[in-house]
């Protein structure tokens, strides 16, 4: 159980790193968007649901290539597949997420001197708890998808 939790973070840690290059590239196109916080909140926000594609993609890649190294042995039962993609999924979104907010109101408050707490507060304000929420779900259903998927692969190996 350790090693399927161990496994799980791991994972989720590469393919949270979606949302560190997508909020990288909201936080820059967000130097086009006009001046004011509601604004530039508004445009970052935009690219948000972005992640939910990258995040399924993402998973989709670190299974392929599990399933050709050590790591195979975690497809071997269904039931240890889903609650691997399980936690794979809910710490992805989080860590995701946060990376997502980090990069994407930093990049303009150090560029245009913009009020840090006033832009952070706008995009939490924008993204809510509901869309969080909602892109838990649309991820972990991809994730359970995408685990079934590897788990007949492995299988059938």
């Amino acid at each position: 159980m350790w090693y399927l939790l161990k496994a799980s973070a791991m994972r989720a840690i590469w393919v949270s790193m979606v949302g560190l290059g997508l909020g990288t590239i909201a936080g820059a196109l967000g130097l086009t968007a006009p001046n004011t916080v509601e604004a530039l909140a508004a445009f970052v926000v935009n690219f948000y649901w972005g992640l939910a594609g990258l995040l399924w993609t993402a998973m989709v890649i670190v299974s392929l290539n599990d399933l050709r190294g050590p790591e195979r042995i975690l497809y071997s039962t269904l039931p240890r597949v889903l609650l691997f993609v399980l936690i794979e999924s809910i710490l992805s979104v989080c860590f995701s997420s946060a990376l997502f907010y980090t990069m994407a109101s930093n990049i303009p408050v150090f560029v245009r001197g913009i009020d840090p707490a006033m832009l952070r507060e706008a995009i939490i304000l924008r993204i809510g708890l509901g869309q969080v929420l909602l892109l838990l779900a649309v991820t972990t259903v991809g994730a359970l998808a995408v685990g079934g998927w590897a788990h007949r692969r492995a299988v059938a190996h």
